[in-house]
This record gives structure tokens, C-alpha cells and sequence, in this order.
């Protein structure tokens, strides 16, 4: 937390390492906000990125921000690496609406599609569940077979051998609704 009581970032993991990494990471956040308030620009950039990647800036936000900073090649392409978890972020927490479910559905589905995917592997993950509950539930059996297959190497990932099993049953499952056929038979 800031002077101003604005939370700067939360524990990935509830453990002592985890909340030191947390620390160290807000601190970082602070000496940054300083060292930008000096008007330095190569500051104002280095802030960007760290609170762009400890989720600190809306993805509308961000975007708009970007838009106005002067980043180098490595430096811009981070940022949109980092905007697509922002972006992820933002969908997550939008309240679902039959008005807007289709859309953020699509969205979810054009990411995995063209590889944009969150950097962060746990938003990946619910990116990828996400638009293949979504084209399994639309019987895109086409698109689920891509999902499908760029799922993959995230599940192959997973260290835990009772939910890589459980993860991978879901896409074998969601796979054969979007094309019309039975669950596979039990493993």
C-alpha cells in the first residue's frame, strides 16, 4: 500500500517468499513514482512497465498512456505483451451481460486464435477455458480444434498430475461438444 492507502500489489502466494517478493515489488513501484516525478522520461517509461505488469493500470488506461510515452522497440513490445494481460484482466472482471457475452466471448477466442495471449500462465489458462467453453457452447467445432490444440503446451505445463488430467479432460470434453460427438470414454 501507497502513502495515499492505494493497495500496489497482492501476494501471488500466501507464503513468507510471497509476501517478501510482494514487498520488494512495491517498493519498487514507490522508487519509481519518485524517480518519475522528476520529469525523466526513461523513468516515466520503467513506471509504465511495472505497474502495467503488476496490474496496477486499467487496460483503456493503459492503452491511452502508451499512446503518449516514448518507449523503445524492446520496451513497446513488452508493453503489448503486458496490455494483453491487461486486457485479460479487464474482460475477467466485467460483469457478464447477455449484451456484452458474445463479444468478450469472441475476444477471448480471436486471442488464442492470432496468439496473443496473456503473458501471465494462469490468465492463459482462463483464456483458453474461456473461449473454448465459448466455442464448444457455439459448436464451432473448427475454432475448438485450434483452441484445442494451442492449449496443449499449457497443460503439458502443469505440474500437478491430478489437474493436468482434470484440465486436460475439460478441452478433450469441450472438443468433442463442439463437434457433436459423446465425451471420449474415461482415461
Amino acid at each position: 500500500m501507497d502513502a495515499e492507502g492505494v493497495i500496489l500489489a497482492k501476494p501471488e502466494e500466501r507464503s513468507v517468499a510471497g509476501f517478501e517478493k510482494t514487498g520488494a515489488a512495491a517498493k519498487r513501484v514507490v522508487a519509481a513514482r519518485a524517480k518519475a516525478a522528476s520529469g525523466d522520461s526513461a523513468a516515466r517509461n520503467d513506471l509504465f512497465l511495472l505497474e502495467l505488469e503488476m496490474g496496477l493500470l486499467e487496460f483503456t488506461r493503459a492503452k491511452a498512456q502508451m499512446g503518449s510515452l516514448r518507449l523503445t522497440d524492446d520496451q513497446s513490445k513488452r508493453a503489448k505483451a503486458l496490455l494483453i494481460d491487461a486486457e485479460a484482466d479487464s474482460m475477467f472482471k466485467t460483469k457478464l451481460t447477455p449484451e456484452n457475452r458474445d463479444a468478450i466471448n469472441r475476444r477471448f477466442e480471436e486471442m488464442v486464435l492470432s496468439r496473443e495471449l496473456p503473458v501471465s500462465s494462469s490468465k492463459r489458462m482462463r483464456v483458453l477455458r474461456v473461449a473454448m467453453a465459448s466455442a464448444a457452447a457455439a459448436s464451432k467445432a473448427d475454432v475448438a480444434a485450434k483452441i484445442h490444440k494451442a492449449a496443449q503446451p499449457e497443460i503439458e505445463a502443469i505440474g500437478d498430475a491430478e489437474e493436468r488430467k482434470s484440465t486436460s479432460k475439460f478441452f478433450d470434453n469441450a472438443l468433442a461438444q463442439a463437434k457433436g460427438e459423446k465425451p471420449p470414454a474415461k482415461k
